[in-house]
């Protein structure tokens, strides 16, 4: 290595070290962080989309918005985070964000708020953006694409330094072309949300450690800052329990797309006993929660209401799927 680039590598990992040097004073030991929160947003927000780039490693995974009055707003996700997947199971963010419908359907699941779009990209069209915006500020210093890339490879700060980069490229109206993604279902509005520019917002989702020792989203917490950050509707989260009585596939994932937007989230989503159930079933397990159980039939467009207790201790709702529902 020669002198000239043994000092650029310092100076990288100078700004790398800034980075996170900066976050963790803000955030503690994953306590709240000490500074001021961020204003909610004072416009009214676009559309959410899902932004995922694919990495040699896990993916680095944001929910972006913009706002009437020229806000960039965004939430970093953990790619390490354990999550209910529709239809699927349990597994990580890593297993299914850049998966195009199924990733934005799970992302929105775990958050309780409906992901309008995804858009998937890689870090060789990352730093091609990056380099046709003439490089964004990470930690106080402008940076190339290339050099960006190195800051995310690097792997010291993780979501620290992907929660920096984020805010550096909203904050430089970045223009967003068709080829830039390797997966997208709405590329005009995408573009446009993706490179508003204007003075971003950017959180990291709230996390805490389970009793196992395991990162994972802190429900409690992750509704006011979606609440702040992109907007969200204030309102409780009612988990319900996903079984396929019906043996089609993509069931638990058409069934989360009908009512997630309404303020439900899949907690559990596993096959029922059999897979010979003609009719959905939407169970509670009191007449006090009857009028949920009928706002659930109302979402799906079919099924019977069914009152059976006791409460099962982890849903408000089951609902077993049956060939009356369709998944079109």
């Amino acid at each position: 290595m020669n002198r000239r680039t043994a000092g650029s590598v310092i100076a990288l990992l100078a700004v790398v070290g800034a980075v996170v040097a900066v976050t963790l004073s803000r955030r503690g030991s994953g306590e709240e962080p000490t500074s001021a929160a961020p204003a909610a947003p004072t416009g009214s927000v676009s559309e959410l989309v899902l932004f995922v780039v694919e990495t040699p490693t896990e993916p680095l995974v944001a929910v972006v918005a913009s706002t009437s009055d020229g806000e960039s707003r965004a939430v970093v996700i953990p790619a390490n985070l354990p999550i209910t997947i529709p239809g699927q199971g349990e597994g990580l963010v890593s297993d299914v964000a850049g998966s195009g419908r199924p990733g934005q359907v799970a992302i929105s699941n775990m958050l309780g708020l409906w992901v309008d779009h995804h858009a998937v990209t890689d870090l060789s069209h990352l730093s091609a953006v990056i380099d046709r915006a003439g490089g964004i500020d990470i930690g106080g210093i402008r940076r190339t694409g290339s050099e960006t890339i190195a800051s995310l490879e690097q792997g010291s700060g993780g979501s620290a330094v992907w929660e920096t980069v984020v805010g550096g490229l909203l904050a430089s109206g970045a223009v967003w072309e068709p080829g830039d993604f390797l997966d997208i279902d709405a590329v005009d509005k995408v573009s446009a949300i993706l490179g508003a520019g204007g003075r971003p917002v950017v959180e990291l989702l709230p996390t805490r450690v389970s009793a196992g020792g395991q990162e994972e989203p802190d429900n409690e917490r992750i509704g006011p800052v979606l609440t702040t950050v992109l907007g969200a509707p204030s309102r409780p989260i009612v988990p319900v329990t996903v079984l396929n009585g019906s043996g089609a596939p993509g069931v638990g994932e058409a069934v989360a797309e009908r009512i997630v937007p309404e303020g439900y989230r899949v907690v559990v989503s596993d096959n029922a006993s059999t897979f010979d159930n003609e009719e959905t079933l939407i169970v509670v397990a009191t007449e006090s929660e009857r009028q949920l159980a009928e706002h659930v039939r109302d979402l799906l467009g079919v099924g019977q209401v069914v009152v059976s207790g006791p409460p099962s201790g982890i849903a408000q709702v089951t609902i077993v799927v049956g060939k009356d529902f369709g998944t079109g």
